[in-house]
């Protein structure tokens, strides 16, 4: 079920992503790692992206995402 919301989460960021950047270069990369975001940082993202003007904020989202993944899993306190 998990699974299925987030195919369904995918496809929808991806459709409006497409839809204010159009087809761009930079966006591949990008539309690829959506494919290991959780439901919930993807719900995230969908809010985030009406702020965003340039396909690099998205690139620098994606980024900082990876960096609070890598910070909350090798933080050990």
């Amino acid at each position: 079920m998990q699974e299925s919301r987030q195919e369904e989460c995918i496809s929808l960021v991806t459709r409006l992503l497409i839809r204010k950047f159009g087809i761009h270069p930079e966006l591949g990369p990008s539309l690829v790692q959506l494919q290991t975001l959780p439901v919930e940082k993807l719900q995230d993202l969908a809010e985030e992206m009406f702020d965003w003007t340039e396909v690099s904020d998205l690139t620098e989202w994606l980024r900082q995402q990876r960096v609070e993944f890598n910070y909350s899993v090798f933080n050990i306190e």
